[in-house]
Order: C-alpha cells, then sequence, then structure tokens
C-alpha cells in the first residue's frame, strides 16, 4: 500500500528519502510522518505490517 503525505510550502526535505525502522507506532511513526509533510520520500519499517501501512 502506498500513500504520499505533502505539505506545501517550502519542503526542508524535498526529494530526499527517509528510511524509519519502528515507522507502524510511536516516535518512528511520528518521525515518518513529520519528515513525509517536509517532502521526504518515508519508507516506513515495522514488525507490525498493519501499523506501518496505516
Amino acid at each position: 500500500m502506498e500513500r504520499t503525505i505533502r505539505k506545501e510550502g517550502n519542503a526542508r526535505f524535498d526529494g530526499k528519502v527517509a528510511l524509519v525502522s519502528g515507522g507502524a507506532s510511536g516516535i518512528g511513526r511520528a518521525s515518518a510522518q513529520a519528515m513525509a509533510a517536509e517532502g521526504a520520500i518515508v519508507i516506513a519499517a515495522d514488525r507490525d505490517l498493519a501499523g506501518a501501512e496505516a
């Protein structure tokens, strides 16, 4: 499943790729969402597949 989260404006991570381990919950999820909002392409890795895809 693929989703794109973008925020318009001055994107700090525009065109960058971020790999976030533990991206299904907690700090990992918040970090993934924040970087995506700043323009990064985020790959979230976690043992909880359902949480990582949400």
